[in-house]
């Protein structure tokens, strides 16, 4: 199983759940087109059920063209608990799994997989970690860049 955790991308305005900016859809459409090229195409996606989330994950799968409905899960939320979202991650099985989420709720369940995983992720970041045999290994980090 390999997992690419996200951090959703730049949003804009303010209130309980904004969606993504201009430069955020950029972002997302960026990650796609970088997962894209090095032949990553998840077989399934998880997101929080906050706008911003749903948004990075389908314009990410949509610019993959992948064919994938996300899982909504609240345990993804900014709040979300590293052990559930964990649960959450393993449950869906084998194959590549994208999983959305916010900050610290996405920094903690890296760090619960992999010990070399960051914490702090930046908007739109990803982090690919594979799990084997021995638990979950950090495969490669990218910033969130638009281009």
């Amino acid at each position: 199983m390999e997992a690419i955790l996200v951090r959703h991308g730049a949003y804009s305005g303010g209130g309980a759940d904004p969606g993504l900016s201009p430069h955020g859809f950029a972002q997302a459409r960026a990650l796609g087109r970088f997962l894209a090229g090095r032949g990553t195409r998840p077989d399934a996606a998880v997101t929080s059920d906050y706008r911003r989330a749903a948004e990075t994950a389908r314009t990410v799968l949509e610019t993959l063209g992948a064919d994938v409905e996300p899982i909504v899960s609240r345990d993804f939320a900014p709040w979300g608990d590293a052990g559930a979202m964990r649960a959450t991650l393993e449950g869906i099985g084998a194959g590549t799994v994208l999983a959305v989420g916010h900050m610290c709720a996405i920094g903690g369940l890296a760090r619960t997989l992999c010990p070399d995983a960051p914490v702090a992720f930046g908007t739109c970041m990803a982090v690919a970690l594979r799990r084997g045999g021995e638990g979950w290994e950090l495969l490669w980090i990218r910033e969130g860049e638009t281009e």
